[in-house]
């Protein structure tokens, strides 16, 4: 049971609140069509509008799957608020966004393209134009109908990577990044203090602290990072990061899929590794970090 079956309305009786609790009058996505499948609609797609899957939480064995969202679709954010919301009014102290750079981790696997940042893409294109910022790449396109995935398709690119266009949509997309997760951020904050006078802190995945995710860190109240890989002795990204977030407190959530984590488990089951625990703690602790 998930956003599918919910936003369709289906085992409405196993629950106390219903779709049309929090949508009384239903929910219309850019395009004004009402959305009756929420998963349908906000997931991101690669350039032949394939669905983008979240593997690293999926358990295909299970015949259970994940979806990737796209938080330019103004229908997911507005769902995410109200999850923001159930949260802050059950009392919580802080918000974490998870993935803060959606959508640009779909963009790993030719994404992302759903209506809503193909519209987006051209609008920044425009602007852009307006702003004689353009390159002659476009000379002869016409920005009014352009199509990002149409264009890719037709032009026969095994990849968006091999667009010249890609450059300038990575741009688009990390302006877009900044911009929705401060709505989100922004949105927090203000409903905490308007309906439980309260302030509470906001912070995000980092992942590994890459260059995208600094534009907005002053969004946040503390740095969250997943190590891309965690392993003993990487003083150099201890300090990268302690310098990253300036004076705001890091935590450094280990990945559990790449690096010494299964190793060491065995290790400490076995009553061994004690000594290279607390090394794997100290080591981030010495450059100012949480494990």
């Amino acid at each position: 049971y998930g956003l599918r079956e919910f936003s369709k309305g289906e085992h409405e009786q196993l629950f106390e609140k219903k779709w049309k609790d929090f949508y009384p009058d239903g929910i219309r996505n850019s395009d004004g069509e009402e959305v009756t499948d929420l998963l349908e609609e906000c997931a991101a797609r690669d350039y032949n509008g394939n669905l983008i899957h979240a593997r690293w939480v999926e358990q295909e064995a299970d015949g259970q799957y994940c979806l990737q969202m796209c938080r330019n679709n103004p229908v997911w954010r507005d769902y995410l608020k109200k999850i923001i919301e159930l949260q802050i009014d059950a009392g919580v102290a802080g918000i974490q966004l998870d993935e803060a750079e959606l959508p640009i981790t779909s963009m790993g696997a030719g994404g992302c393209f759903c209506k809503d940042c193909r519209k987006q893409f051209r609008a920044y294109l425009q602007k852009r134009k307006a702003a004689g910022s353009l390159s002659p790449v476009y000379e002869h396109i016409d920005l009014e109908s352009f199509d990002y995935q149409k264009y890719i398709l037709e032009k026969g690119y095994a990849s968006p990577e091999e667009s010249p266009m890609f450059r300038d949509y990575y741009e688009f997309q990390m302006r877009a990044v900044k911009k929705h997760f401060t709505e989100l951020a922004d949105h927090a904050r203000e409903y905490a203090r308007r309906t439980r006078n309260k302030e509470i802190l906001v912070s995000g995945n980092f992942f590994n602290c890459m260059p995208v995710y600094y534009p907005f860190e002053d969004k946040v109240d503390v740095i969250i990072t997943e190590m891309e890989k965690t392993l003993f002795r990487q003083p150099h990204w201890y300090r990268y990061i302690s310098g990253y977030s300036n004076t705001k407190p890091v935590i450094v959530a280990e990945n559990p899929y790449g690096g010494i984590v299964p190793q060491l488990l065995e290790m400490l089951e076995a009553g061994q590794g004690y000594d290279l625990y607390r090394l794997f703690l100290l080591e981030a602790s010495v450059y100012g970090c949480n494990m």
